[in-house]
């Protein structure tokens, strides 16, 4: 889901793996194994949702697995 949700983020602004990757300071060569399910460090995680502005539950597609019914 991390590199489903960050292709979204990228075309909502705009950007591409290259543009995030100089932008945050990030090697190229780990955006391409993004695409085959590795998720970043907590370190890059931070980093990328501080340049697109999002929270990392949103980048991490863990905003829906909290619920409020627990009480």
């Amino acid at each position: 889901m991390f590199y489903e949700n960050l292709e979204k983020i990228l075309k909502q602004k705009n950007l591409t793996l290259n543009k995030l990757a100089k932008g945050t300071g990030l090697a190229q060569s780990p955006t391409s194994r993004w695409k085959n399910g590795t998720i970043p460090n907590g370190e890059t995680i931070i980093k990328i949702c501080k340049y697109l502005e999002v929270s990392s539950d949103y980048l991490l597609d863990l905003c829906l697995l909290y619920t409020s019914d627990a009480a």
